[in-house]
């Protein structure tokens, strides 16, 4: 009977590779002497529990075939007798097969006892791909020659399903964010030139503001300016309207009077007549715009005038300035004259008025 050598050892390293893990031991601690393959007797007192073990227990030889396994139906589909004397690489999938091939003579070539874990797929008899994870113990003999190796597989295949549904939630979570930031990054910067816009038009509203601003106080110095100026072109024609209305009465009039108190032809008195009718129109035209005040009229006259353009009648008058009848008609027939309408059909009160709208 075959004396093996199996090694107790600490984990030193795990290194992971494309779903795969591999674990490397350091050089043995203690060594323990088997005899023969694995049995109850092996395993100690608990041989009993490899009937009810779901793992596959299997062994190889120098070249990769395989020289024992124990119950391979429930993973594989098939019995032990089916595997025997083949390689182990017949029923690993393709893209793990030189992975799985490099580890194996890596670790016959090594001539240390060591410990492997690795990931795998396995290809049932059905064609059935499952993930395994195995944990392989390469053995040698007190002269460092390959003996074997002993593993046990691990169906895996529901653990690796859930970690890849895990990574594709994850994926989608990721991409979703991703998703969400950018959208988020566009809301962002439509905001900012929102932001930006309505801030620009604030700036041209106080803008335009401060322009009205300035446009309406210089309205307003303008509007002031022109009220002004057209105040003084009020008083300077209300000045030369008196101007003339004066040089009429005092330099014209009294001439025109001397010349019809001496002997005329009668043409002469009857151009004398019409320049006198002319100058009367020509200073009624501007009396109506001038106050009372400016045909020297005296208080008691004033007050007279104001009465009579109010429509009181003469006897009214009277009572109210305390005055006889005959004086107040004095008064109206001395202001018709100094108003320069004695000699014409004008009625006094509707003259009066005519001043005070126009004036």
């Amino acid at each position: 009977m075959a004396k093996t050598r199996t090694t107790e050892a600490s984990v030193s390293q795990v290194h992971v590779d494309d779903g795969s893990m591999t674990t490397h031991f350091p050089p043995p601690s203690r060594t323990i002497e088997i005899h023969g393959r694995p049995s109850a007797a092996a395993a100690g007192n608990f041989g009993h529990l490899f009937p009810q073990m779901p793992d596959i227990l299997y062994r190889l030889d120098l070249n990769g075939h395989i020289s024992w396994i124990k119950d391979p139906s429930r993973l594989m589909g098939c019995g032990s007798s089916f595997f025997i004397g083949k390689h182990f690489k017949t029923f690993i999938h393709r893209d793990d097969t030189d992975r799985m091939m490099n580890s194996f003579f890596a670790a016959v070539e090594a001539k240390i006892p060591s410990v492997r874990r690795e990931q795998f797929r396995l290809v049932t008899v059905e064609k059935k791909v499952l993930w395994i994870e195995v944990t392989a113990f390469t053995t040698f003999d007190e002269k460092d020659n390959f003996i074997c190796e002993e593993g046990i597989c691990r169906d895996i295949t529901e653990h690796i399903e859930i970690k890849k549904a895990l990574m594709r939630v994850h994926s989608e979570l990721e991409e979703k964010v991703l998703a969400r930031n950018k959208e988020l990054l566009v809301a962002n910067k439509e905001l900012q030139n929102e932001i930006k816009e309505r801030m620009e038009t604030e700036r041209k509203l106080r803008q335009r503001e401060a322009e009205l601003e300035s446009e309406k106080l210089n309205l307003q110095e303008a509007n002031t300016t022109l009220r002004v100026l057209l105040q003084k072109r009020t008083e300077d024609r209300r000045r030369l309207e008196v101007e003339i209305l004066h040089n009429i009465k005092n330099l014209v009039l009294p001439y025109v009077q001397k010349i019809q108190s001496k002997p005329l032809t009668r043409s002469q008195q009857t151009y004398l007549g019409i320049l006198s009718a002319n100058l009367d129109e020509v200073a009624t035209a501007f009396s109506r715009k001038l106050s009372l005040a400016y045909f020297d009229l005296s208080p008691s006259e004033i007050r007279v005038a104001h009465l009579i353009k109010k429509g009181v009648p003469t006897r009214r008058i009277a009572e109210r300035l305390n005055l006889s009848i005959r004086t107040v008609d004095a008064y109206r027939g001395s202001i018709r004259r100094k108003l320069r309408i004695n000699n014409r059909s004008v009625n006094l009160r509707t003259f009066l008025l005519a001043m005070s709208q126009q004036g």
